[in-house]
């Protein structure tokens, strides 16, 4: 390889880069012992500080333009976001956002009360077959704004979320007392440890459907189903429980004879009632 005479220093640009294209040939050209052409990165990057030092040191690095200093904590208001963390049917900034198939998002207590009364999505109108889901990431990225409010904001935001828990609170007192009523006149309910059929079946899941969390454990502990009940039961009364529901009994793979994973169906029980 040859060596750069490193007593030749030039000073302009364009001689620079003649240069170091030349000696980067030069490497490029070398071969091993079995043929294969190599660039040695290090000896090339060397060379090439050689080469672009002038007689006063090496080149003096450009300065970095300084950034404006930011606040750490800015105050931000809603207006910030525009209509993007706006609840479409209440305008209001999410509170428990949920998401339909369709992407589309609202507060969980706005999307339950509009499915019940349609199911179709309140922006596009798609069809809807699944429940909404919870959407975490956008939740998460709500509680940082919350920190960050103004004053007047917050009040405004805890103000709404009062009337949400408020409201909520009335609608399963009334739901419990509706329930009480009817079993002092006899009314008779499902009893989920009891084989359903078809119909039966139809009419639970209509009513499953209808409520929102708090007032479908409600619904449900009129059946008998009920977190404790579900905890408590031995594997036949699970197996009832999910058939009356529509879901088989979870089964370990590959395995024989056939075995049932009868503490998976209880945690699949247990999400039923309680998701």
């Amino acid at each position: 390889m040859n060596n750069i005479d490193s007593n030749i220093i030039r000073t302009t640009e364009e001689s620079c880069i003649e240069v170091l294209e030349t000696q980067l040939l030069d490497i490029i050209q070398d071969v091993t012992d079995d043929g294969t052409r190599i660039i040695e990165e290090k000896q090339y990057k060397a060379n090439k500080r050689r080469i672009c030092e002038d007689d006063e040191g090496p080149l003096k690095k450009k300065p970095k333009l300084e950034s404006p200093e930011v606040e750490a904590d800015p105050i931000i208001t809603i207006k910030t976001f525009g209509s993007f963390l706006d609840c479409p049917i209440c305008h209001e900034l999410f509170l428990k956002p949920h998401s339909l198939k369709c992407s589309h998002t609202f507060c969980s207590h706005c999307i339950n009360k509009w499915l019940r009364q349609k199911k179709a999505c309140p922006v596009c109108r798609g069809v809807v077959l699944r429940k909404p889901y919870y959407n975490r990431l956008i939740d998460d990225f709500l509680q940082q704004v919350d920190s960050r409010l103004s004053d007047c904001e917050k009040a405004h935001r805890n103000n709404v979320k009062e009337e949400v828990v408020q409201a909520q609170a009335r609608s399963i007192q009334e739901f419990k007392d509706a329930a009480n009523k009817a079993l002092e006149t006899g009314t008779k309910f499902l009893n989920i440890n009891s084989q359903w059929n078809a119909r039966e079946k139809e009419v639970f899941r209509i009513g499953y459907d209808k409520y929102d969390r708090e007032d479908r454990i409600v619904y449900c502990g009129l059946t008998g189903f009920t977190q404790e009940s579900v905890e408590q039961a031995d594997s036949n009364t699970i197996t009832t429980m999910l058939n009356n529901l529509g879901v088989e009994v979870p089964r370990y793979i590959s395995t024989q004879p056939v075995r049932y994973d009868y503490e998976m169906a209880r945690n699949i029980l247990l999400d039923i009632l309680l998701g």
